[in-house]
């Protein structure tokens, strides 16, 4: 604790890293409580490595940290993911200008996401707005009941959707998929179920067309 107060004494943003690494549970250490009590903590890993913690996206939102996904490469990027076939994990931080002064601002403000392995993590109206910022919605008919619309992914992220009563549909990076919706319809509401807003929560995102 008095090593975190010095840092925090020098300036530091301090992040609480792979907080569930080698346990059976996720409820906050003695040490790691009373680091939070006294405002010591400014950001926790909701992704380190290949360990995605969905309960941890809680915590976050308990204590306005921001959200962080880290590679924990000991090695190189190349090797532990790209020539496996994944994306390395990485903190998406939502700055005003390419600046340092603007990264940590924004690491102030909480404008952060976690993506890793597909999921992307963080506060419910931040993946909101992440989300609708990246896709495309075109009307493509009308029918005498229908209209129907091409979503498309502008993005390099694929996405998992889904609507009520409906299985769920896979939206490749750059790829269309089609929705039919109600002639009275204005909005098109999707489930984002790679997106976690809550450990058992993902976002719903109304797409106006």
């Amino acid at each position: 604790v008095q090593s975190a107060k010095n840092a925090k004494a020098q300036g530091a943003l301090i992040m609480h890293n792979h907080p569930g690494w080698k346990k059976t549970d996720l409820t906050p250490t003695p040490t790691e409580a009373t680091l939070y009590a006294e405002g010591l903590v400014d950001g926790i890993e909701v992704v380190n490595g290949s360990e995605f913690y969905p309960g941890i996206i809680d915590r976050a939102h308990e204590y306005n940290f921001f959200v962080a996904a880290n590679t924990d490469v000991h090695s190189t990027t190349a090797l532990d993911y790209r020539l496996l076939g994944y994306d390395r994990p990485m903190t998406l931080v939502f700055a005003k200008e390419k600046t340092l002064e603007s990264v940590r601002e924004a690491l102030e403000a909480r404008r952060t996401l976690a993506y890793g392995f597909g999921a992307v993590s963080g506060e419910e109206q931040l993946l909101k707005d992440f989300f609708a910022a990246g896709i495309k919605v075109s009307v493509i008919r009308k029918s005498s009941k229908n209209i129907h619309l091409a979503v498309t992914n502008m993005t390099s992220i694929t996405y998992v959707l889904t609507r009520p009563g409906e299985n769920p549909v896979r939206l490749a990076p750059f790829y269309t998929v089609w929705y039919p919706v109600p002639l009275t319809a204005t909005t098109l509401d999707l489930t984002v179920l790679n997106m976690f807003c809550a450990k058992d929560k993902h976002p719903v995102v109304s797409l106006t067309f």
